[in-house]
């Protein structure tokens, strides 16, 4: 994986990450848009009215119960999840290496002290 970070941790791959994010919300909030519009009363002060969308049951339903609860918390808590998960792995492979690493230096050094020993016989 850290050799892959040269490649993968770049400007134009954080471009493109940050304006498919930035599509995304707005695409999830362009609802938001048509569910209220601005009245202005006789005195001329504005009031936020909402509109005929908010009558809907099934669209309060699904955008913001459904939707909300997969943008705001499904896909996070996945997110994290596989990257802990990922994450764990990674320090276990290292633990393991460092492991066989110092086994085999150990190894090497026993060999140098027996060799040390039957030289000085």
């Amino acid at each position: 994986m850290c050799l892959k970070a040269v490649r993968l941790c770049t400007v134009a791959n954080a471009r493109r990450q940050l304006a498919t994010v930035l599509v995304l919300a707005v695409l999830y909030n362009a609802p938001k848009f048509a569910e209220s519009r601005l009245e202005y009363r006789d005195d001329g002060i504005a009031c936020a009215v909402h509109t005929s969308l908010m009558d809907y049951r099934l669209y309060l339903i699904v955008y913001g119960n459904v939707l909300y609860t997969v943008f705001m918390l499904v896909i996070p808590l996945a997110t994290l999840t596989v990257l802990n998960v990922r994450l764990i792995a990674a320090l276990n492979d290292v633990h393991q290496k460092r492991r066989q690493m110092q086994s085999a230096r150990q190894q090497h050094d026993n060999n140098v002290t027996s060799s040390q020993k039957t030289d000085d016989n």
